[in-house]
């Protein structure tokens, strides 16, 4: 589904903010408001977004071009204003002939989108838009809608003086390939949706009740009361978490791991999940594995038959990861269960949260040789300042879903985290202190490590340093693939 975000207003009645800030970009906790849309709409799979500029056009333009949204947005500048279906009609031909997202940008709004869309796919027979509905302490302000017992829209009263309830329109809407057809219709090129396009729908309207939250932030007074409200919603509001444990031979750290992670975890999260990804072990790795998931609901495994490497294994949890955030962890229990903690109390500061090593002294001189050099190779090539690469870091699971890399050995962890800042992705570094592990040698300095890292620095610096765009269409990007395929082919291991 493809949406169009109306944010071409002047915000008048915002003024002073607005004189210098676009309404769609006042901030509301730290984010600009049009963030939270588009967030919630590329989280859904609604993509791509058309946004339409007229009122300081320049700026809502940067903002889109640098924003970590933006392969996902189209803009369109309108030199006057055609109102809210006009935009919708002059535009028509990006929108194709499926149905049709409607959303003026200028509310503060959090609701569940792909309800939103689930709720229009089960309209009733000859329903041609589903509206989004909401609980107002502002009647006069707001179009007001009467409904049946389906839900169905049978009036609608614009901002009357004595309206007859508190159930208002929130300008949110999908639309049915149909409604184009009535705009072009009307013959005019400016057209205004609530007073030119529901009355003709009325008793043809689905609804979908938002009781999460939405307020027009149209004026001074709403605004400054939407930032309260809304801060406290997101101060009580605590994100979920997947916790990918890939375990190769860990007979000996598995139970202690999971232990540990239980305990960081705390109360910091919403909800939890934790992957085991048994890789192919030759001990009773995957027999515990299985008894623990026994015992908590929350852990779930995953066995392969052959190891496929650590990179595969990780990639395989983010695959099957169901919450906001995803991080791996190591079976072998590397990190103490304090820096564990402090890490997730950091989920949700950025889209990645970055581990770095504060105590290297457990580790032998030249494992802390290797690690430093590899550490300052990645920045020289790549113009970072980073002070770890390989550590277990927290993505935003929709963020790390949208990147492959060339291999799934040792040095996938690093493409992924550059793959991911190159495009935009904000981050935080946090310092934490590590441990030896509990029994086993670690397995990083194996020559098929070193082999894999070098693969992919080659590609890597070629397609990010070189050739300065999408290597999709290139030869370099044909040959990508082609490595990509015969490496999972080959199940390379680390």
């Amino acid at each position: 589904m493809r949406a169009l975000l109306l944010a071409a207003g002047p915000g008048t009645r915002l003024r002073p903010l607005t004189e210098t800030t676009p309404k769609c970009l006042v901030p509301v906790c730290d984010k600009p408001l049009l963030e939270y849309w588009l967030e919630m709409l590329t989280e859904a799979g609604v993509s791509p977004v058309l946004v339409n500029l007229h009122s300081h056009a320049g700026a809502v333009r940067q903002y889109l071009q640098k924003c970590r949204f933006a392969k996902h947005v189209t803009m369109v500048y309108e030199e006057r204003l055609l109102g809210t279906a006009g935009t919708l009609l002059k535009n028509q031909a990006f929108f194709g002939a499926g149905p049709i997202m409607l959303i003026h940008a200028d509310n503060l709004s959090r609701f569940d989108v792909r309800a939103f869309m689930q709720r229009h796919a089960q309209r009733p027979a000859g329903c041609e838009m589903t509206m989004m509905t909401f609980r107002t302490d502002d009647p006069k302000s707001c179009g007001i809608v009467e409904l049946d017992g389906r839900g169905v829209m049978q009036s609608f009263h614009e901002k009357v003086p004595a309206p007859p309830g508190d159930l208002a329109n929130a300008a949110v809407y999908i639309l049915e390939p149909s409604v184009l057809e009535f705009l072009r219709s009307l013959g005019k090129e400016v057209i205004d949706f609530s007073t030119e396009v529901l009355p003709h729908y009325t008793g043809r309207i689905f609804t979908f009740h938002n009781d999460d939250y939405h307020r027009d932030i149209g004026t001074r007074e709403s605004y400054e009361a939407a930032v309260k409200e809304f801060a406290a919603k997101v101060r009580l509001k605590k994100p979920s978490i997947s916790v990918v444990v890939p375990a190769l031979n860990e007979e000996g750290n598995l139970s202690a791991c999971i232990d540990d992670i239980l305990g960081a975890l705390g109360d910091k999260f919403e909800a939890y999940e934790i992957i085991i990804i048994n890789d192919g072990s030759t001990d009773r790795t995957g027999e515990i594995a299985d008894r623990i998931a026994r015992a908590n609901p929350n852990v779930r495994v995953k066995h392969h038959r052959k190891n496929r490497g650590l990179g595969y294994a990780v990639a395989s949890g983010y695959r099957s990861a169901k919450k906001e955030y995803v991080v791996w962890y190591p079976g072998d229990n590397g990190m103490k269960k304090a820096s564990l903690a402090l890490l997730f109390e950091k989920t949700g500061e950025a889209d990645v949260v970055i581990p770095y090593i504060e105590n290297t002294s457990f580790r032998t001189p030249l494992r802390r040789f290797v690690s430093r050099a590899y550490i300052v190779l990645l920045n020289v090539l790549f113009g970072f300042h980073l002070r770890y690469f390989n550590g277990v870091n927290i993505y935003r699971t929709d963020r790390v879903r949208t990147v492959r890399a060339y291999t799934h050995g040792f040095a996938s962890f690093a493409e992924v985290l550059i793959r991911l800042i190159k495009g935009g992705c904000s981050f935080i570094e946090v310092p934490t202190q590590h441990q030896a592990r509990g029994s086993g040698e670690s397995k990083a300095l194996r020559l098929r490590n070193f082999i894999d890292i070098a693969k992919t620095f080659i590609l890597l610096t070629w397609e990010l340093n070189v050739l300065h765009k999408d290597p999709a269409n290139s030869a370099i990007g044909r040959r990508r693939q082609a490595f990509l395929k015969e490496t999972r082919q080959s199940g390379v291991r680390s």
